[in-house]
């Protein structure tokens, strides 16, 4: 046999090869994505993941919720923890509001962290109170309705992308402050016949600080909303079908909500 067709020959044999081995891996045996809980963090993300806990407190106000969320890390000495992250980010520059949420979050459980107080916000400075006069009140006075009370957050955008099969279905979803600005450490509930999760926007600061993204099961059908009471609810959001193409079957969605005014 000539040198030409040995060359060809095993030209043939690396193209058969090299295309069975990616029917096997993509076709045969596709990759499995698999979520695990917060204690399987690497450290340095368990750091953020803090923060984020921290950041949510300062909006909420919920402790017991704080306390489940640092419990979810598997540290032993959660406050330990708070001491240390709020030393790490002091030492790297980080502004005085990033400190004041550590600290905050740190008064609250009785972590004995030194100088607390120098990250808290400063007290509101109170009034001389002022000797109560009776108010006379009209005969014909008409009780003025309650105004009713706006949402918290508002669903501002709402797209539908549909992909090629074999790609992720993804909830893709921003959260910004009145001004536009992204909003980090805001909890958003994703829930589905069966199953609810909670996630977090800015664990991916390199896509945006407001940004938070899940992976949806095919066939299932979900709704997001911030956890913040009273905020608008982005529903009906199928994870494949729902009109798209036959060569592009999986559905991703954008949404966008905002702080309202």
């Amino acid at each position: 046999m000539s040198k030409s067709g040995v060359a060809l020959g095993l030209l043939l044999g690396l193209t058969l090869g090299l295309g069975l081995g990616l029917f096997v891996a993509w076709g045969l045996l596709p990759p499995k994505h698999y979520e695990g809980p917060p204690s399987a963090l690497k450290e340095p993300l368990k750091k953020d993941y803090v923060y984020l806990i921290s950041a949510a407190y300062a909006q909420e106000g919920d402790l017991n919720k704080a306390r489940e969320r640092l419990k979810s890390l598997g540290y032993r000495d959660p406050a330990a923890v708070l001491a240390q992250t709020l030393a790490e980010l002091k030492s790297k520059g980080a502004p005085r509001e990033s400190l004041a949420a550590l600290a905050v979050l740190a008064q609250a459980l009785k972590a004995p962290i030194p100088a607390a107080e120098t990250y808290l916000p400063s007290p509101t400075p109170t009034s001389t109170p002022q000797p109560l006069l009776p108010t006379p009140i009209p005969p014909t006075a008409t009780p003025t309705p309650s105004p009713t009370p706006l949402p918290s957050f508002v669903l501002k955008a709402q797209e539908k992308e549909c992909r090629p099969d074999g790609e992720p279905s993804l909830l893709e979803i921003e959260v910004l402050a009145k001004d536009g600005t992204p909003l980090p450490g805001i909890e958003l509930i994703v829930s589905w016949e069966g199953g609810e999760e909670y996630i977090f926007t800015g664990l991916k600061p390199g896509k945006s600080p407001g940004y938070a993204d899940f992976e949806m099961q095919p066939g299932a059908t979900y709704r997001v909303r911030p956890a913040e009471e009273g905020s608008e609810e982005a529903a009906n959001l199928l994870s494949s079908g729902g009109g798209c193409p036959p060569d592009k079957p999986m559905v991703s969605w954008r949404l966008t909500f905002q702080e309202a005014p």
